[in-house]
């Protein structure tokens, strides 16, 4: 069986995430669990303690084809596609507020936009909503 490079470098990505290694910031993101409700991805916070300080926090999520980042931030919540608009690589969190891109070296901003390409559009913007202990994620 043979593997073109982009599935390589895909695949490796995709472990590096899951394995918790990182960019320059000592560490990747924890794989966060949730739950499908309906058409939707629905996040406990108590059982996500990564999301629970509203100083900040990450969750990196994996559901339904979807690969999804939760960026908890002082002013409410950002879920963001994990795969690059260039060439659809597993994007890797630096450990600081910068999302890299291991295949060609796109860079996005926390809030998704582009900060150095190849890649020439934002990362795509879930729409979610908090309500009590649940952040829902429209993933439609």
């Amino acid at each position: 069986m043979t593997c073109s490079r982009r599935v390589v470098l895909q695949t490796i990505g995709a472990g590096c995430l899951a394995s918790a290694c990182g960019g320059g910031g000592g560490g990747g993101p924890t794989e966060g669990v949730a739950t499908m409700c309906g058409a939707d991805l629905c996040i406990s916070i108590a059982e996500n303690p990564e999301l629970a300080d509203t100083g900040g926090g990450l969750l990196f999520l994996q559901a339904q084809g979807h690969k999804i980042y939760v960026v908890r931030t002082a002013s409410g919540f950002q879920s963001l596609s994990a795969i690059c608009t260039h060439a659809q690589c597993v994007i890797e969190w630096d450990g600081s507020s910068v999302f890299d891109c291991p295949c060609h070296g796109s860079r996005f901003g926390s809030d998704g936009t582009v900060m150095k390409g190849p890649a020439g559009r934002p990362l795509r913007v879930y729409t979610n909503t908090l309500a009590g202990d649940t952040l829902t994620i429209k993933l439609t």
